[in-house]
């Protein structure tokens, strides 16, 4: 068990890793290295699905853990943006952790069993599993309910990225968008590389002739499309 720590620990710090072989023991310490090449990770990965008990896998090193900074540089910025699309492609999900109000957080990898990640190029089979067409057959219930009501229901993709995210604080006080990711997100707008998709309810007015009050934000995911836009990741959510 400490021999496997310990390679762990060592193979963080190392650019080059050469063969990833299957771990003597349960490891206890999972670490991934931003040098590492992308066929080395895969084989790590293969491995972890396996094997790995804890879902979070540390990026960078013990020592020096790869950071987001609200005032990083554009050289920097491209780097963090490149590191969580190859996390993504890699089959990761991610989260950020720092102090409250720190201008700098921990990018933590996360290789859990359910990821929200959502195939963008296999519709066909998505619809394939009875949970997601009960599923689809929900939503279309609470659109038609709503609809009975005189309420409406629209769906728009970064109309006010801005709004979106105060209703994330608001629903989710303790949620880990701080605002160094918060920081990168708003660049990665500007790319076209993050999305809020943004759920309105928009009520009757409330006499005949009278006028509507304005639409309500009622929920918004936020996440990512990658590996060439073939999937489309949920970092997080409210509703």
């Amino acid at each position: 068990y400490l021999n496997d720590m310990m390679k762990s620990v060592v193979a963080s710090f190392s650019k080059s890793t050469g063969s990833v072989s299957r771990a003597d023991t349960i490891e206890g310490v999972t670490m991934l290295s931003p040098q590492e090449s992308y066929a080395d990770a895969q084989s790590r990965v293969s491995r972890w699905v396996e094997s790995l008990v804890d879902e979070s896998v540390g990026f960078g090193s013990p020592m020096a853990p790869f950071e987001v900074h609200v005032h990083g540089g554009d050289g920097w910025l491209e780097t963090v943006m490149a590191a969580i699309n190859s996390l993504l492609s890699l089959g990761f999900g991610y989260v950020t952790s720092g102090a409250e109000g720190s201008p700098s957080s921990k990018l933590i990898a996360l290789l859990d069993r359910d990821r929200a990640t959502l195939p963008l190029d296999g519709f066909s089979e998505f619809l394939d599993e009875r949970r997601r067409r009960d599923r689809l057959k929900d939503v279309a219930r609470v659109v038609r309910a709503a609809r009975r009501r005189g309420q409406r229901l629209t769906l728009t993709v970064n109309s006010n990225f801005t709004k979106a995210l105060q209703a994330l604080k608001v629903h989710h006080a303790e949620n880990w968008v701080g605002p160094s990711l918060e920081a990168l997100w708003e660049r990665m707008l500007l790319e076209q590389r993050v999305f809020a998709f943004e759920l309105w309810l928009r009520e009757p007015p409330p006499t005949e002739g009278g006028e509507a009050p304005a639409p309500r934000l009622i929920a918004a995911d936020f996440g990512h499309a990658h590996t060439y836009g073939c999937a489309y990741y949920v970092a997080t959510r409210f509703f």
